[in-house]
């Protein structure tokens, strides 16, 4: 007997065992991905409090679970929101962001700072505000290194933790502070600014331009009009030029104590540029050219992207509920060119179709998969779902890859000819996964031993 009582406790010690490890092998997460967007776009996307580059970002990978993500632009108002995500699902994340208070947002570093008057308000539920002031008034209010306004201000919707908060004038020394953030609280931050007469640390930047009277931005903020010489910390720094009826021009300069940066802008005339005409289906769809906002397909479907630069461009094509689409248009000086694009409702098989007017040099990729719905990408870049035909693109060899989840990625190298199609046929691979968990084999397993067991005590009873 007292051997039956010992083989009955060694299956109950197996048994605890195999459920022990099934429900450590339940709890294993996975990665995920997530797309961020805004409205306007080039925001600074963080998840975590990380930035992942300026939007669009597309497929971040992060791990299953509860995140949170964050937009920052200058200018608007500083976004953060929960969100949370399984493992191996690809979740979009988009916000139309709100300008700042016109009555405490300045574009141009102020000679003079008038008294603004700013009344704080009540914090949202779950969230918590900062109300920012300083003497003199007018310093400009960053948080976590991005510029928000000017002071006085109230930077609200903002998630509970702690924060750098950094004011800045010109003429006096900057002050920062650590400030922390209570759900449903007000937080409060005071630069008491000191005056410097004399800054050994600022360096200059002489901004010209080709012809002149263009518009001069230093890292996002606006500073004047060409010719101008501004001052600025030391450090990399970007200069922007912008005129209207002509190209952007962009460079970046180092700025050095004492020392005397130029920028000597030649800006181009936009008249050596095409245009594109996006045609959808359905209609309220949002056009990006090269990754940028451009605006929304009218209600019969047409949308005209004008000024656009002779080259080649990517058109994505974005609404809610619909598979996005991109396609890749070549512009062609003095010319329009066509794009065509019907947009697929999720939850059913992708048939996008895409024609552009044809360019010479080119060639296109139809690429399809088994199973289909899988996520393309063509030189690394993302191109849509398949099935899908991928127009305008260069003659020669491009890269080619598929992704769906629960599925290993497929990818191939394909040959491109000038005005023909070639079709690319992908076949992926499921991945391996555990017919029955630890837990249901337990629950099956342990029932018929114990069963056993009792027999065995059955028929030693009744011998």
């Amino acid at each position: 007997m007292m051997q039956n009582y010992h083989i009955f406790a060694i299956i109950i010690l197996i048994a605890c065992g195999m459920v022990s490890c099934s429900s450590a092998q339940d709890g294993i997460t996975g990665p995920a991905w997530v797309s961020i967007s805004s409205v306007p776009s080039g925001a600074t996307a963080s998840v975590d409090g990380s930035p992942v580059g300026n939007t669009p970002v597309n497929n971040y990978q992060v791990s299953s679970g509860s995140h949170f993500w964050g937009l920052s632009k200058p200018g608007y108002v500083l976004v953060q929101q929960d969100f949370s995500i399984e493992s191996g699902e690809h979740k979009s994340l988009s916000y139309t962001m709100e300008p700042l208070n016109p009555t405490t947002t300045r574009t141009t570093y102020p000679t003079t700072y008038p008294t603004f008057t700013t009344y704080p308000t009540t914090p949202p539920s779950g969230r918590g505000s900062i109300y920012a002031t300083s003497t003199p008034t007018g310093a400009a209010i960053y948080l976590n290194g991005q510029f928000q306004g000017y002071s006085p201000l109230q930077m609200t919707n903002l998630k509970a933790t702690t924060y750098t908060v950094l004011a800045r004038l010109e003429g006096y020394s900057d002050y920062s502070a650590y400030v922390t953030v209570y759900n449903s609280q007000e937080s409060t931050f005071y630069a008491p600014m000191q005056q410097s007469p004399v800054h050994h640390d600022y360096g200059y930047i002489s901004i010209s331009s080709s012809p002149s009277g263009a518009q001069a931005y230093v890292d996002g903020t606006y500073r004047g009009t060409t010719p101008i010489t501004v001052s600025q910390y030391p450090g990399v720094r970007t200069v922007l030029v912008k005129m209207a009826g002509y190209y952007d021009y962009s460079q970046q300069v180092s700025v050095v104590a004492y020392g005397t940066s130029y920028v000597s802008a030649t800006l181009s005339p936009v008249s050596q540029s095409g245009s594109i005409l996006v045609s959808t289906s359905p209609p309220g769809v949002n056009i990006y050219l090269d990754g940028n906002y451009r605006g929304q397909t009218d209600s019969s479907g047409n949308y005209q992207l004008q000024n656009v630069a002779s080259g080649t461009h990517s058109v994505k094509a974005s609404k809610s509920g619909y598979y996005d689409s991109v396609s890749t248009v070549n512009v062609i000086s003095g010319a329009q060119a066509y794009l065509q694009v019907v947009l697929v409702p999720i939850g059913i098989q992708p048939t996008t179709v895409v024609t552009t007017s044809p360019a010479s040099g080119t060639g296109a990729l139809s690429i399809s998969s088994t199973p289909s719905a899988a996520e393309i990408y063509v030189d690394n870049a993302y191109r849509g779902y398949t099935p899908a035909t991928i127009s305008d693109l260069t003659t020669g060899v491009h890269s080619v890859m598929v992704r769906l989840a629960g599925y290993s990625d497929a990818k191939t190298d394909a040959q491109v000819s000038a005005g023909q199609t070639t079709p690319v046929v992908l076949q992926m691979a499921p991945l391996p996964t555990q017919t029955k968990s630890g837990l249901e084999l337990s629950l099956v397993l342990v029932p018929a031993m114990l069963a056993g067991l009792a027999c065995i005590f059955r028929r030693r009873v009744f011998k």
